[in-house]
């Protein structure tokens, strides 16, 4: 067995293919590492001699791979303070506009403009839910994420074939999906295990044993769900692409008809033609609780605090803020984190 870089290349694999399968090594750098050693790219990984595969592992050796390349990118973003980065698009931009006494922080006086996230601010998997101007809220993303589980048919290479995916802890809602997925095929009355699942929003993408299927080699799934539809492309051992669809299967309820009898109570109607005379007032003052905010200011991050907001300027900045009843929009703020929201620092010419 070859194994170069921590990585056990595929045997049955021309070594310009071979090589690719280890991080940070794509086409280019496989020829030239090849070339460079007088090796035939058309010759397998399985039949390189002793002195090729030294060699190779010379020259591969010489090349920031796998644990290396990830650790260097690790540590240039670590080198960035996430309060730098966040300043960057805030504060000091509204310095340059002379805002800074309006934009840019979060405290009292400063206009309600924040963008709200759905975690952690610098996660590349979090979602801006939706960002609040003058003290309105604009709705970015949408508040369900779409679900995967469930069962669907799946029609891909002139066969069809019954894919289930679902929650083993059976905790998950379609509203708020976690990372814990399980998923198979059946096939001709046996299931077959998927491999690689990985779900986020509405992508998904998997591997099957190609030779459950009659096929060969492994069948590398990806695809996008829209409108309880999955469409996508499959690559196959030799990396030709084709399409793959799966249709959600509804669940087949039937449901028996009651015949209602009618009331005997007395009607009343409501006050005035449409029910209200005039529109219920409503409150002019939001409060955010138990929020991360991310202040841009003296305070720093501050964990399960309130935000108290009042036509469209923040008026009070605490934890455990408290107002009368019916005087403010309540919104529930856990797990959320809100910061000033991001100010463009485009000069006019």
């Amino acid at each position: 067995m070859a194994r170069i870089g921590g990585i056990d290349l595929p045997k049955n694999k021309r070594g310009v293919i071979g090589l690719t399968y280890i991080f940070g090594i794509g086409r280019s750098t496989a020829q030239t590492i090849l070339k460079n050693n007088s090796i035939d790219e058309s010759i397998k990984v399985q039949d390189w001699n002793d002195d090729q595969l030294a060699a190779i592992r010379t020259s591969v050796n010489e090349i920031k791979i796998e644990g290396q390349l990830r650790s260097e990118i690790q540590l240039n973003v670590k080198r960035l303070s996430e309060d730098i980065v966040l300043s960057a698009l805030t504060t000091q931009p509204a310095e340059a506009l002379g805002m800074q006494k309006s934009l840019g922080k979060i405290a009292p006086g400063y206009d309600a403009n924040l963008v709200i996230v759905d975690g952690e601010y610098f996660d590349p998997k979090s979602k801006i839910v939706s960002v609040w101007i003058e003290g309105k809220e604009y709705y970015i993303a949408s508040k369900k994420t779409p679900t995967f589980l469930g069962t669907w048919s799946l029609k891909y290479s002139g066969s069809s074939y019954d894919l289930i995916i679902e929650d083993p802890l059976k905790t998950q809602s379609t509203e708020k999906q976690k990372e814990f997925y399980k998923a198979y095929l059946n096939v001709n009355k046996k299931s077959v295990e998927i491999f690689n699942l990985d779900i986020f929003e509405s992508s998904i993408s998997f591997t099957i044993d190609g030779s459950k299927l009659g096929l060969k080699g492994t069948l590398a799934f990806s695809g996008k769900l829209a409108d309880d539809q999955i469409q996508g492309s499959v690559k196959n051992n030799v990396n030709e692409i084709d399409a793959f669809q799966a249709d959600r299967k509804k669940k087949d309820n039937q449901i028996e008809r009651k015949i209602e009898k009618s009331s005997n109570l007395s009607v009343f109607y409501p006050e005035g033609a449409y029910g209200l005379i005039k529109d219920h007032a409503k409150p002019n003052a939001i409060l955010i609780n138990d929020a991360t905010l991310w202040t841009c200011g003296p305070k720093g991050t501050l964990a399960e605090w309130d935000i108290l907001f009042v036509d469209g300027k923040i008026e009070q900045v605490a934890p455990d803020i408290t107002v009368p009843k019916g005087s403010a929009v309540i919104i529930e703020g856990a797990g959320k984190h809100v910061t000033p929201g991001l100010v463009e620092a485009k000069l006019p010419p």
